[in-house]
């Protein structure tokens, strides 16, 4: 029953929140649902990852990401960090 509602307007690429920040997940990174997504978790060289919008989301709905993309994405970039790749 939790979930992760914008209270501003947000237009495509902004940064909405950072949702791992070192080794801790935010209470965004934890709360934010799986749907049509709206926003996507991009990670830093640094290893934090923030929550980004990727089509302009207005005050008041619900964020929605995908959870596989977000696994992938998230994985693939920290194996290339590792590996020396780009």
């Amino acid at each position: 029953g939790k979930g992760v509602f914008a209270s501003v307007d947000f237009e495509e690429g902004e940064a909405i929140a950072p949702a791992r920040i070192g080794n801790k997940r935010t209470p965004v990174g934890r709360y934010c649902n799986h749907g049509s997504p709206n926003a996507k978790m991009v990670m830093h060289q640094n290893g934090d990852v923030d929550l980004v919008a990727i089509d302009s989301i207005v005050a008041g709905n619900e964020i929605l990401t995908d959870y596989f993309f977000n696994f992938i994405s998230t994985r693939l970039t920290n194996y290339k960090m590792l590996i020396g790749g780009k």
